[in-house]
């Protein structure tokens, strides 16, 4: 009975010599065909008569009405699995492709054919997937039914059994990722060209698909502002832990990162009881810079180690006072110390990172001039950290792959 219809069809689609022919084929009709003539009004082309016209006409109308039957067999057959007509009908699309005069035959879908006929040859040759470029936005009837099977088939997962026909690793990768853009956002191919990267050895390829699909936007991490701010307590080390006990306090902190490098600027002030005399108490003001390189950079933990130099103000105050100004003596000294700060963040709110920072370290303490002692804290702090990120594209990283853009 098909083979009754094939011949059928092969009467509709019988050439005209001398004209030119179309051999790009399509599944779905490309209307429109625009017929130019002259009637001897001084115009250089040739003139036809009505009656040529009109066999011109039909000849187009025939071929539109046979495209559209081989578009509804193929569908037809691809609906209910029956392959051999589907690979049947397939050829005679192809024997209309080379005999087809005056209708072009337009079938965008012809990367979805070669997959079920199982074509994989075609499916990895990047020159056939250029020129067909295989597309989520498929054209009618045929297309939608054809991304409804391959989605059937992924689900059950009888598509990595067909890519599993693929002998090449590289090329199976190719194609897989190909057809799972037949679905996904161009973000989610992007996730799966970095999934499959080590698969993808043909550096012709990757481009393609990086071309094509990549799109990676999201926080820059390497680069960005943050402010913290601290509670310390510090523990007073040498002469001076025997006149000042432990120290508490607050401060703020800016910072600047870029790349594992970090800047930070640190204003602060801390206060510690005498030992020899309780109202009486070691306020100390700190005005820091901070230079930092990150040891550990992941996405929600940074470890980095800092060093840092500035300027102390020590002065001796009585507790109780109600005046703004009783200090009995003050020194101002040159600040140092180094230490160690863990970042870990636990909250994101648009472009703003929200994380705890917990900072250790050592610095100097001189106050000979105010208590008649100096030494060092040891100090620990906890800290609120906001970090305010920049929105950026991320471009491949083609670093290993010789060669490659």
């Amino acid at each position: 009975m098909f083979c009754a219809l094939v011949a059928l069809f092969l009467c509709y689609s019988h050439a005209a010599e001398g004209l030119s022919r179309d051999s790009v084929m399509f599944l779905f009709v490309q209307d429109n065909v625009e017929l130019t003539y002259s009637r001897g009004h001084g115009s250089p082309g040739a003139t036809y008569s009505d009656s040529a016209i009109a066999e011109l006409q039909r000849k187009i109308q025939r071929e539109n009405d046979s495209a559209e039957y081989l578009q509804k067999a193929l569908t037809s057959a691809l609906a209910e699995d029956r392959m051999d007509d589907f690979k049947a009908i397939w050829d005679t699309v192809r024997e209309f492709e080379s005999t087809a005069t005056y209708k072009k035959i337009v079938f965008r879908d012809r990367f979805l054919v070669k997959y079920f006929l199982g074509d994989y040859e075609f499916l990895c040759n990047l020159d056939s997937v250029k020129k067909y470029n295989p597309s989520k936005y498929v054209d009618g009837v045929f297309g939608a039914t054809a991304l409804e099977k391959i989605a059937t088939q992924r689900t059950s997962g009888e598509l990595e059994k067909k890519l599993g026909r693929i002998a090449d690793e590289a090329d199976r990768a190719f194609v897989r990722i190909l057809l799972l853009s037949l679905f996904e956002s161009r973000e989610q191919v992007s996730a799966f060209i970095e999934k499959y990267k080590p698969q993808l050895k043909k550096s012709e390829q990757l481009e393609y698909l990086v071309e094509r699909f990549w799109t990676k936007f999201g926080y820059d991490l390497k680069n960005y502002f943050g402010a913290t701010f601290v509670a310390p307590v510090a523990v007073p080390l040498g002469d001076i832990s025997d006149k000042v006990r432990i120290n508490f306090g607050g401060g703020m902190e800016l910072d600047l990162f870029r790349n594992r490098l970090a800047y930070g600027l640190y204003l602060g002030i801390q206060t510690g009881e005498c030992r020899e005399q309780d109202s009486l108490e070691l306020q100390t003001l700190a005005a820091d810079f901070n230079l930092g390189y990150t040891f550990l950079d992941l996405k929600y933990v940074n470890l980095r180690a800092f060093v840092s130099g500035g300027v102390g103000y020590s002065s001796l105050k009585y507790v109780d006072s109600d005046k703004n100004d009783n200090s009995l003596s003050s020194q101002v000294f040159p600040a140092f110390g180094a230490g160690a700060m863990v970042d870990v963040f636990f909250m994101d709110y648009k472009k703003v990172r929200v994380g705890l920072r917990i900072r250790g370290g050592i610095k100097n303490m001189w106050a000979d001039d105010v208590v008649d002692a100096s030494g060092y804290t040891l100090y620990a702090s906890l800290e609120l950290a906001l970090f305010e990120y920049k929105q950026k594209n991320f471009e491949f990283d083609y670093s290993d792959r010789e060669g490659a853009k």
